[in-house]
């Protein structure tokens, strides 16, 4: 395990079996970002005499450079009373794994795209004197746009680029408006 690990236990009774298990999930962790720079896990029992809610309490408080801090923590509120605090340290680990994940796919661009931020053209020609730009859009027709038909910035719009927009028919015929940079070309 790479990750310097760092567990408190508060009125739970420390076991062998319970701190291999979180040192496994946490070298699980570590094969899933290996520059974890630290893992500080709290388990503890807050209420002696509860008669609802789960009795136990586990916090997982990841650190990842560039100064990400990622922080789960399945508290007592909810869930059973009869709960185990093996089961309660695999839930708070699942969550953690999950959250790890998503965070260093947004930190590496992989972050999902919806339908309407697809492209639907690709900027052929932009004439920034005269403000106007031409794009294909992906059945191949052509439509003309304008600096006041940019969403984005108009002076930011590269051939190549992938944008939606929406069709309008002007007094020339057709045009695009709406045009929005989907996707960047980048040499």
């Amino acid at each position: 395990m790479n990750t310097p690990l760092d567990i408190d236990y508060r009125h739970v009774n420390k076991t062998d079996a319970l701190e291999a298990l979180i040192r496994r999930r946490v070298e699980k962790l570590d094969r899933v970002a290996d520059r974890l720079s630290s893992c500080h896990v709290s388990v503890e029992k807050p209420n002696q005499h509860q008669d609802s809610g789960r009795p136990y309490r586990v916090r997982v408080v990841l650190h990842h450079p560039p100064g990400k801090e990622l922080v789960v923590d399945r508290g007592s509120s909810g869930g059973d009373v009869h709960e185990e605090v093996h089961q309660v340290v695999e839930e708070v680990f699942d969550a953690a794994e999950r959250k790890l994940k998503k965070m260093l796919d947004k930190m590496h661009g992989k972050v999902k795209s919806h339908p309407h931020q697809q492209p639907t053209a690709v900027v052929m020609d932009v004439d920034r004197e005269a403000r106007r730009g031409r794009l294909r859009s992906l059945e191949g027709e052509e439509l003309f746009f304008d600096d006041l038909s940019s969403a984005d910035d108009f002076d930011h719009l590269d051939i190549g680029d992938g944008v939606s927009f929406v069709k309008e028919n002007g007094e020339d015929g057709p045009f695009a408006s709406a045009v929005r940079v989907e996707y960047k070309v980048t040499l």
